[in-house]
C-alpha cells in the first residue's frame, strides 16, 4: 500500500478591471500594485496514492482572512465531477474527509487587495499543508500522516504618483 497525498496551489491575478494580469506556478511571485486588485487562489488535495485517505486536510491562514470571499470545497475522480463538500472549517483548517483513490478536492476562494495593503506595503504570503490519516488496516495502522505543502508571495509595490495641472480662463476686457 502506497498512501500518497499530494497539495497543489495556484492563483491568478486581476486588476480592478477584472483583467487578468498573470497566473502562477508553485512559489511564483507576482506583483500587486493597484487596490482592488483580486487574487483568485486554487488548492488542489489529491489522493495520488493506492488506498483511500482518511482525515484529509487542508491548512490555509488565508481561510480566516476578512478580506477573502466565499471559500467553496468541490471532490473531482478520473471520471470528472463526484460533487460540492460542506464546508467543514474551524479557523484555517478545512476537514475534507474521505478521498478515495484518484479524487481530489479543488478549494478555491478570492482575495481582494484593498487600499491599506498597498498603503502599509506588506506582501501577501499564502502557505498551505494538507495532511491525511491513512486507512486503518493492519499494514498502514491509520497512524502515520502524509503532509505536503506549497506557499505563494505576492509583492505589494507602492508607486505613488503625483500629478498637479494648472489652468486658467483668460478673459479680455470685451468678456
Amino acid at each position: 500500500q502506497s498512501p500518497d497525498l499530494t497539495v497543489a496551489k495556484s492563483a491568478v491575478v486581476s486588476d480592478a478591471a477584472g483583467d487578468e494580469l498573470s497566473e502562477t506556478g508553485t512559489n511564483d511571485a507576482i506583483d500587486v500594485t493597484t487596490p482592488l486588485s483580486t487574487v483568485a487562489y486554487t488548492v488542489t488535495a489529491a489522493n495520488a496514492g493506492n488506498v483511500t485517505l482518511n482525515e484529509v486536510t487542508v491548512t490555509d491562514v488565508m481561510f480566516e482572512s476578512d478580506d477573502i470571499g466565499a471559500i467553496t470545497v468541490t471532490i473531482y475522480d478520473t471520471e470528472g465531477l463526484v460533487g460540492p463538500r460542506d464546508l467543514a472549517r474551524v479557523g484555517d483548517t478545512i476537514t475534507i474527509g474521505k478521498l478515495e483513490v484518484g479524487q481530489y478536492a479543488e478549494i478555491t476562494y478570492t482575495l481582494t487587495v484593498d487600499q491599506d495593503m498597498i498603503d502599509g506595503n506588506t506582501d501577501i504570503t499564502n502557505d498551505v499543508t494538507g495532511t491525511s490519516k491513512e486507512d486503518d488496516t493492519p499494514d498502514v495502522k491509520g497512524t502515520d500522516t502524509d503532509d505536503q505543502a506549497a506557499s505563494y508571495t505576492f509583492d505589494i509595490i507602492q508607486s505613488p504618483d503625483l500629478t498637479v495641472a494648472k489652468s486658467a480662463v483668460v478673459s479680455d476686457a470685451a468678456g
